[in-house]
């Protein structure tokens, strides 16, 4: 708790579970998101959730693989078409689960959602970058508080032109129910100072 961000929340919506997106505005310049199943047609059969670029060349998506878990991939646009998906390198390990995919526009730093290891408690958002040189990403970051907790808490997005974020959370929700969180952008990174602030205060911050 004592690495908790500071950041302004805005606005908080709860929501079905099933239709956070619709809460969500981004730019057409940051992307789009869609489910993965409605991104490639098949809304019944493909389970998980999808980012297209704001180049709409190149696609990150998730979908359950043969063992049963949540994986994450990509896609690129050769002309009219999609070619092969490819599992996205360096974000399986420690993790049994990853979806939510956002990648920020400079196309190297990589926002998604895991169950495993790293997790406070179901999903945590995390964050990591892309080495052109390995072709791999680094290993990823657990965020921190307030962004994640004990919940689920999940599909964080950036909208850089509006300077306005999002990230959806269960947390002291009703079943089938989410909190969608609208919040400012830092421009840097800043935790509560414990000389300033009480165990309590920033226990509730977090």
């Amino acid at each position: 708790r004592e690495m908790t961000q500071q950041i302004i929340i805005i606005d908080s919506i709860v929501t079905d579970k099933d239709r956070f997106l619709s809460q969500y505005r981004l730019s057409s310049e940051t992307g789009t998101l869609t489910t993965t199943g409605e991104f490639f047609g098949k809304p019944k059969s493909l389970s998980g959730y999808a980012f297209l670029n704001e180049m709409g060349n190149k696609v990150y998506f998730s979908h359950t693989d043969g063992s049963g878990f949540q994986r994450l991939y990509t896609s690129d646009k050769l002309g009219n078409a999609w070619g092969e998906s490819t599992p996205l390198k360096g974000l399986s390990e420690g993790f049994t689960d990853t979806d939510y995919p956002f990648m920020m526009n400079d196309g190297i730093t990589f926002y998604f959602s895991a169950q495993g290891e790293e997790s406070i408690g179901g999903y945590d958002i995390f964050f990591t970058r892309y080495d052109s040189r390995s072709g791999s990403f680094l290993k990823p970051e657990n965020i921190g508080m307030p962004f994640n907790s004990e919940a689920n808490d999940y599909m964080y997005a950036a909208d850089e032109q509006s300077g306005i974020g999002y990230f959806v959370s269960d947390r002291r929700q009703p079943e089938g129910k989410v909190c969608v969180y609208i919040f400012i952008l830092p421009e840097t990174r800043r935790s509560y100072d414990p000389s300033k602030y009480t165990e309590q205060q920033i226990r509730d911050f977090a």
